[in-house]
């Protein structure tokens, strides 16, 4: 009923991401220092690639915990049901 528009930003969050660069202890609490996702990150909207601005840890959510920013594509198909893909190390989750 509030579909994301082109141009705007989506925020995801995943888990299974891997290591983290640096590395984290599993189930730690993250502070202020912002890891990143070791692997590469990709997102695409209806098949068409996104742009991702943000691949990292979350300030007070434990480390396995991934949020993902991306900017939904201009070439994106519009409806209600659009397919998201995530590939996060060359692993495709949907």
């Amino acid at each position: 009923s509030n579909p994301a528009r082109r141009g705007s930003q989506i925020v995801l969050f995943v888990t299974g991401e891997g290591v983290l660069t640096p590395p984290q202890e599993d189930g730690r609490i993250l502070g202020l220092d912002q890891p990143q996702a070791a692997a590469s990150v990709s997102v695409s909207v209806g098949g068409a690639n996104a742009i991702v601005v943000y691949k990292g840890a979350i300030f007070g959510v434990t480390a396995g915990v991934l949020q993902i920013n991306a900017v939904v594509p201009a070439a994106a198909p519009t409806g209600a049901t659009v397919p998201l893909n995530v590939v996060i190390g060359g692993v495709s989750a949907q």
